[in-house]
């Protein structure tokens, strides 16, 4: 859903320096505005938040399919959407090195993060109510409103994410109109958030660890003649591992 939005300011007559921002911002209310249904479903009728966002992403992929497929598509290139014009991406740096500033971008929203999670009485009563709801509500804190912000600004992160990925990358900065370039990114992000151990910068170390997984399989491939899978099965090892020791933490407790 950010990804569209970013797209979309592509068509808005506006001045073409103020597009970039206007597509952040725009890929950001969209990811929030995704995320408020299910907040809805688990504040008022405790519908777990993971069944309901896996029922959403469905929703959200089928409509992204419509858009991108009718109104959003590349009347020459068919098999993508409109690409986003020069003065609308992120610029690169360094020269031939070609780094995207996208990079320094996703570091500055983790950093934002940190600061607000840990040096803000809002992000502390976030962490408090995630961490013990009861124990929370019993110090006078708003479980609700803390289950609102998590909400919103989780989806805000995501969206801006969706920016990122046709506004930041090298070519085609479009949208496939598969979705090809959007898929899994999500799901990827939930292995790097473990690893990370849901601290914002320890999300930074991880998702430098995943990306290399992730960029160096082709030379994997063409060199070492390791399939592309086994890049899959390495991820999938370190889930399991950094999930076990709380798996058996709640086993033991149950024996108990």
């Amino acid at each position: 859903m950010g990804a569209i939005a970013a797209i979309s300011v592509a068509f808005l007559p506006v001045p073409d320096f103020t597009k970039l921002p206007l597509a952040v911002l725009f890929s950001c209310l969209a990811g929030a505005l995704w995320s408020f249904p299910a907040f809805i479903l688990k504040a008022y009728r405790n519908v777990n938040e993971v069944i309901s966002t896996i029922m959403l992403n469905w929703v959200s992929f089928y409509l992204a399919l419509y858009i991108t497929a009718t109104l959003l598509v590349d009347p020459v290139r068919q098999e993508k959407t409109v690409s986003a014009p020069p003065f609308m991406r992120f610029p690169m740096l360094f020269g031939n090195i070609q780094v995207p500033s996208a990079l320094f971008f996703s570091l500055v929203v983790a950093v934002l993060f940190y600061f607000y999670l840990w040096l803000t009485p809002s992000g502390y009563e976030l962490r408090a109510a995630g961490l013990n709801q009861e124990a929370a509500r019993f110090g006078g804190i708003s479980t609700e409103k803390s289950m609102l912000y998590a909400f919103l600004i989780g989806g805000l992160a995501a969206g801006a994410a969706g920016s990122v990925q046709v506004l930041g990358r090298q070519t085609p900065f479009a949208i496939y109109t598969d979705l090809s370039n959007l898929l899994n990114i999500g799901l990827n992000g939930i292995g790097v958030a473990l690893m990370g151990r849901n601290h914002p910068l320890g999300i930074i170390a991880s998702g430098i660890f995943f990306g290399a997984l992730q960029t160096g399989v082709t030379a994997v491939q063409l060199y070492a003649n390791v399939p592309y899978w086994i890049v899959q099965v390495i991820e999938g090892i370190i889930v399991v591992s950094i999930a076990a020791p709380e798996a058996f933490r709640r086993i033991g407790r149950w024996f108990r």
